[in-house]
């Protein structure tokens, strides 16, 4: 596998992914678009975007090319944002990068982009970027397969052989993230007179006996779909967190691993060295960093714990468990997304191949493996997600009566890539689904 950072990327014009599913195997049907990428019919496959997906791409990657000998796997893990918009961009388009991107490795034009890689969800403004149509209308343009679930996890600093100021810090709110993310200039350059970590112990009102040291939030860089997904599910104003951060003097993160290494202070160099964009930070300044990476990303390599989170009910930790019941409050579904042509052809068989792999045993395998949430263990039939088959499953069959699934454009609820009131993944939602809810009428996971 190769990775690199584009600069500049072309879309070119490949075609949707039909998913039927019969008889518990998945099946990709396939035939020829004129303009396709010659590159994707020779084997190579180009995946470009979000660091939390990239690893998951890694992961199928061998067992994927060992089925498929004439397929190259090839990646580049520049963010959510610049993926998605890759791959919208129409062929020879100027790409206007973000200045935390890199210049293209290579030289020259960057390669054009197979499958993007997405952990957040399609806005309408990613189609009203420079080299997109404009029209904010991505949904129609892009088919979105959601590959696994996610928790985006809040993390502070933790070495289980030595006491943490931060050892009482074991729960926080959302009303208190967001204080911390939208402080703006409370947050102060220096490190000193700022927002403290005792301030924001009282914003709920009980004094857990918080230290009294300045907060330092961490954030991932501008195009990170982990920093517009946690900013989105905690409604943080991007304007605000954006000054917050500034304000701090230190840099965004690219990815997850930078994000955990800098919680836990292996990133960096010496944060006294005034060269250093780490500094102006004490060395134990880390020690009161809070940040967020993916549930993927809570490795025991890295000295980070993840703080259970309240919304509106209880206190919840980010896990499996509660990712799958939805009490988790920052969860969310991670992305592959192709475009929206009708057929492939079988001399682009790479493409729908991985698809199939990604949702076969083989790659949900590798989802677990990396530490994320499994999709095929959110039974079809709870089509509503509340944990039981019910009348709410039945009547979201009734309102799609006779869809063409095939031809539905998003609606927030495709899995993966039809929305799921077909349940049986035949193309329409008729009879069959109905009775699938019949079979499993009351039955809860």
């Amino acid at each position: 596998m190769i990775s690199a950072m584009p600069l500049q990327i072309n879309r070119h014009n490949f075609a949707r992914t039909a998913l039927a599913v019969a008889t518990g195997a998945a099946v990709l049907t396939t035939s020829l678009i004129p303009g396709m990428s010659a590159r994707a019919q020779q084997g190579e496959l180009i995946f470009i975007g979000s660091t939390t997906v990239d690893p998951i791409v890694d992961l199928c990657e061998a067992g994927f090319e060992a089925g498929y000998p004439g397929c190259d796997v090839i990646t580049y893990d520049t963010g959510s944002s610049h993926g998605i918009q890759s791959l919208l961009q129409g062929s020879g388009s100027p790409w206007v990068p973000n200045p935390h991107y890199y210049e293209w490795q290579g030289g020259g034009s960057a390669p054009d982009c197979d499958l993007a890689m997405a952990s957040r969800d399609l806005r309408a403004s990613d189609d009203t970027k420079p080299g997109t149509s404009g029209d904010g209308d991505p949904f129609s343009k892009l088919c979105d397969w959601h590959i696994a679930k996610d928790a985006v996890c809040v993390v502070v600093h933790d070495d289980p052989q030595a006491q943490d100021p931060l050892d009482v810090v074991t729960q926080i709110t959302i009303d208190q993230i967001a204080a911390i993310y939208e402080a703006g200039t409370s947050i102060t350059s220096d490190g000193e007179n700022g927002l403290t970590w005792a301030q924001v112990d009282m914003m709920d009102g009980v004094n857990d006996g918080w230290p009294d040291n300045p907060v330092i939030p961490r954030a991932r860089i501008l195009d990170s779909g982990t920093r517009g997904a946690f900013l989105e599910m905690i409604d943080i104003d991007e304007a605000d967190e954006e000054v917050t951060i500034n304000h701090t003097g230190l840099p965004r993160m690219h990815g997850n691993p930078d994000m955990a290494q800098v919680i836990c202070g292996h990133l960096g160099g010496d944060p006294t060295d005034p060269n250093n964009p780490q500094a102006p930070w004490d060395a134990d300044d880390h020690l009161y960093h809070i940040g967020y990476v993916g549930l993927g990303f809570l490795d025991p390599q890295y000295q980070i714990r993840p703080l259970a989170v309240k919304d509106a009910g209880d206190y919840v930790l980010p896990s499996e468990a509660t990712v799958l019941d939805g009490s988790y409050p920052i969860s969310r579904s991670l992305h592959l997304l192709t475009t929206h042509p009708d057929y492939y052809d079988d001399s682009s068989e790479c493409i729908p191949a991985f698809l199939r792999y990604m949702f076969d045993d083989a790659g949900q395998d590798q989802v677990e493996a990396k530490g994320f949430v499994r999709v095929d263990k959110q039974p079809r039939w709870d089509i509503t997600y509340d944990g039981i088959c019910n009348a709410l499953d039945f009547n979201k069959i009734a309102l799609n009566w006779n869809s063409d699934t095939a031809n539905l454009t998003h609606d927030g609820s495709r899995v993966p890539g039809w929305i799921r009131a077909d349940i049986t993944f035949d193309g329409v939602v008729n009879a069959l689904d109905f009775n699938q809810i019949s079979i499993h009428w009351l039955d809860t996971w």
